[in-house]
């Protein structure tokens, strides 16, 4: 399934680097980066990265943001 900045209610809780990486344009290894460096929010299980829906949330454009405020999660403003 791929992902999509417009549908944010579709993403699963906890990401991959690669699907954070489709989301918002950027190599996977840099998500990787970010991770180990703790730029941005994520667990590591065993030997993999995954990164909360809420820490992705930052980096979708302010554009496509303002449709949700907060984030699509938080069940206060409905999606149109």
């Amino acid at each position: 399934m791929t992902l999509s900045i417009y549908r944010p209610e579709e993403w699963p809780e906890l990401l991959s680097p690669a699907q954070v990486a489709q989301l918002v344009n950027i190599a996977p290894a840099t998500v990787g980066r970010w991770c180990e460096l703790g730029t941005i929010e994520a667990v590591k299980i065993g030997r993999v990265w995954r990164i909360p829906e809420h820490a992705v949330w930052p980096l979708v454009p302010e554009s496509v943001r303002a449709r949700w405020g907060d984030g699509p999660w938080n069940g206060q403003q409905e999606h149109q």
